[in-house]
């Protein structure tokens, strides 16, 4: 229980990181590693890690080379 609550606590973190990045309009590979680090920590507890077709639906809408 208290290795799942560290790794919940760093999925928290990157999804903080991921936020504060986007609001100081970092780039979009920036946020998408911060975001890739949230998915894996919370695959982590469950046992799943599907973010690449997490980050394929969120970046979608973007053109990251402009």
């Amino acid at each position: 229980a208290a290795r799942c609550g560290q790794t919940i606590q760093r999925s928290k973190q990157a999804i903080i990181a991921a936020i504060d990045l986007t609001n100081s309009q970092a780039g979009h590979e920036f946020v998408s590693a911060e975001l890739r680090l949230a998915a894996q920590c919370v695959g982590e507890v469950t046992g799943e890690v599907y973010n690449e077709d997490i980050l394929d639906r969120v970046f979608g809408r973007f053109c990251i080379g402009k």
